[in-house]
């Protein structure tokens, strides 16, 4: 993607995120397009969503029902179970220290509702969402730690080290779950979840049409170097294997494949065999010697 086009892109993105969480409706009406590519594991897109919430939750310019709706899509992102979105939230440093100080608000109050000043808003409506900010800001927390307290590496999670680090302190979290309800009526104690594998649809196809494309154009222009075309090959070869891997793995579990990778999947799998369909005698041979080899 050239520069002109990949700024354009992401500032069309950064105008939709910036107009999701500016209210309510606009929230309810434009978040599916963001967990849509969570769900596809677009790793891009998983990472913009979190930057963009600790830009959202960090700047003192924000108001408090655009921080309010930036967390909550924290929230619905980690309820998909995306590994990649989880790992990278935890990773998120800068983003955990800005939560973990938010958590401190006024730690010797123990009422639910202490959150109504976090942001010093004055309008009614701004101090409600202040409030609720606050006790979804604890809420998730602690139950991020509850579900994921360990990472894949078995070590702490910023999660469990947050929230063990704000009880130590003296912070109250809230008893009974505004924003998790189903976990009030769960008397036993939960089995902490594990993190799935994911596959990365977007690099496998990023790297099949970027060296299909590659190995097109050098078939065009009559490239015969052995190098070129073994590269090019394989990568192409060994893309194709590892998404027929994971769509059987998929249809063996009893899921789904997104609609639009098994789409490009066909179509790129039938124009790598319609090239290979037309490869000059000479690219032939190169391609034999180097099967053989």
């Amino acid at each position: 993607i050239k520069n002109g086009r990949f700024e354009s892109t992401v500032l069309a993105i950064s105008s939709k995120y910036q107009q999701l969480v500016r209210s309510g409706k606009d929230y309810v009406g434009g978040k599916d397009q963001f967990m849509k590519e969570i769900k596809k594991n677009n790793r891009n897109m998983i990472a913009f969503i979190i930057e963009e919430g600790d830009n959202v939750i960090s700047n003192p310019e924000t108001t408090p029902t655009s921080k309010f709706h930036a967390l909550l899509l924290l929230k619905e992102s980690v309820e998909t179970q995306n590994t990649d979105f989880i790992l990278q939230l935890n990773g998120h440093r800068q983003l955990w220290h800005t939560l973990e100080a938010l958590g401190q608000h006024k730690k010797e109050v123990k009422s639910d509702d202490r959150g109504k000043d976090l942001f010093g808003a004055t309008d009614t409506a701004q101090k409600k969402y202040s409030e609720l900010f606050f006790r979804l800001l604890l809420e998730c927390i602690q139950v991020w730690a509850e579900d994921y307290p360990l990472d894949n590496n078995n070590k702490n999670t910023r999660f469990a080290v947050v929230m063990n680090r704000l009880k130590q302190s003296g912070v109250k979290f809230p008893e009974k779950k505004y924003f998790f309800p189903a976990l009030n009526t769960q008397k036993q104690k939960r089995e902490p979840k594990k993190l799935k594998k994911t596959f990365d649809w977007e690099g496998a196809y990023a790297m099949l049409e970027e060296n299909y494309e590659l190995l097109s154009q050098s078939l065009e222009a009559g490239i015969l170097e052995v190098d070129i075309l073994q590269a090019f090959t394989q990568e192409i070869q060994q893309k194709i294997e590892a998404i027929t891997s994971a769509m059987n793995k998929m249809f063996a579990e009893g899921e789904e494949v997104p609609e639009e990778y098994w789409n490009r999947y066909t179509e790129e799998a039938v124009s790598y065999t319609h090239l290979r369909a037309h490869e000059t005698p000479e690219h032939l041979v190169c391609r034999l010697l180097l099967e053989k080899k």
